[in-house]
């Protein structure tokens, strides 16, 4: 669907790996800071959130220095955050 003369509507699938160890809490704020970036970018630049098709996907390496936390607020997740967004 055109949105405009430069805009497609389509699936956006997204990607954010770090080399940290997570544990399942950590990995599931990793996960929400990705999506919220994804939002807050699509918002920006389209007016639209995203599509129903969109997919987002977080991977952390197991024998990597461990994170606590993933959450905005951390460097790690603030990192992933620039990384969306830009």
């Amino acid at each position: 669907e055109k949105l405009g003369p430069n805009l497609t509507l389509g699936t956006v699938n997204l990607l954010v790996g770090t080399e940290h160890s997570l544990a399942e809490g950590p990995l599931a704020e990793l996960l929400a800071t990705a999506v919220e970036a994804k939002t807050a970018t699509l918002t920006a630049l389209t007016g639209f959130s995203g599509t129903t098709s969109d997919a987002v996907a977080v991977g952390a390496a197991p024998g990597g220095d461990p994170a606590t936390f993933a959450g905005s607020g951390t460097e790690l997740g603030s990192a992933a955050r620039a990384c969306v967004r830009d």
